[in-house]
């Protein structure tokens, strides 16, 4: 890496491997919410949860309105009610927003991925995040690209502090 990423921390719940991936995928193009309800459980029991501050906000990464449309629901935004039930009234969906249309990330190869999101995401000129600590929340974390992209916005609007959880991430061998 050229410069430090400007995300604080980021952990991830699981390897995107097996079950996990496949549930994952099930829930992300088939709608098929048999997870969700492990989630809560799974993370309640992990150690993860001490390696996050309180947040001011958690912020899933938003999907464009088409790519919403087209799925129904956004699943960053199910696996952040999830996973986080005792922050749920620091959900703040609609600060983020993307602004263009892209091709999926699972599409692409790594150097792709990583100009694919390059201004695709954007905070409202009125909304103020001077000082204030995100959770920002993703389904998987591969090249990690997503969440830098987010996570210089969030930074730019004032935010001390972006802190990264991601359901799963995929680790190459």
């Amino acid at each position: 890496m050229a410069r430090p990423p400007a995300f604080t921390l980021a952990r991830s719940l699981f390897r995107y491997e097996g079950l996990i991936r496949d549930a994952i995928v099930s829930l992300k193009f088939q709608g098929d919410m048999a997870l969700l309800p492990s989630l809560e459980v799974l993370c309640r029991q992990s150690a993860l949860y001490a390696d996050f501050s309180e947040p001011d906000f958690i912020i899933p990464v938003p999907l464009h309105p088409l790519r919403l449309q087209e799925r129904g629901f956004n699943q960053a935004l199910r696996f952040a009610q999830a996973c986080f039930p005792q922050w749920r009234r620091k959900l703040a969906p609609f600060l983020l927003v993307r602004t263009v249309h892209t091709p999926p990330q699972t599409s692409l190869g790594g150097s792709a991925r990583r100009c694919n999101l390059q201004g695709a995401f954007t905070i409202d000129a009125d909304v103020c995040l001077n000082g204030k600590a995100i959770l920002l929340i993703d389904d998987v974390f591969t090249t990690g690209t997503t969440v830098e992209v987010c996570s210089r916005e969030l930074s730019r609007a004032g935010a001390a502090r972006v802190e990264v959880f991601t359901l799963a991430r995929s680790v190459v061998m």
